[in-house]
């Protein structure tokens, strides 16, 4: 199966702690006449998108643009920032597929495979929910 994917890297922001964080921000402690910046450690969440689904939100997007924006809203913030993207509350797991995940928008369907130890999603399919499965 010989798909190519559009990449998109959505960086997440944690602690050393492993804990998320909101973006970046400088912040200054004075103590001793110095003020110190708090280090932030930055790991990437890799989304990537095969070209059928690009290709329909594209196509989509025309009939469609408040239901599209709200799919990219949720694949660049929610999707991306999620720490277990299979535990968020409108994902479910396809039947007769080992790692295939569905997640609702709307009336839009997200099907794509998750790769935890790699941090990769990889969606393959964006479609309406009559023409989903």
């Amino acid at each position: 199966m010989n798909q190519s994917f559009t990449h998109l890297k959505i960086p997440q922001r944690y602690k050393k702690s492993q804990k998320i964080l909101k973006p970046c921000q400088k912040k200054s402690k004075i103590g001793l006449g110095r003020s110190l910046i708090e280090s932030c450690k930055v790991l990437l969440m890799e989304i990537r998108l095969s070209n059928s689904a690009d290709k329909f939100l594209t196509k989509q997007y025309r009939g469609d643009p408040n239901g599209i924006h709200l799919v990219r809203l949720f694949i660049d913030e929610k999707l991306a920032q999620a720490t277990n993207p299979t535990a968020l509350p409108n994902c479910k797991k396809m039947q007769g597929a080992k790692d295939l995940w569905r997640w609702r928008v709307g009336h839009y369907r997200i099907i794509g495979f998750v790769k935890n130890t790699e941090l990769v999603i990889e969606i393959i399919k964006i479609s309406t929910r009559e023409d989903a499965y």
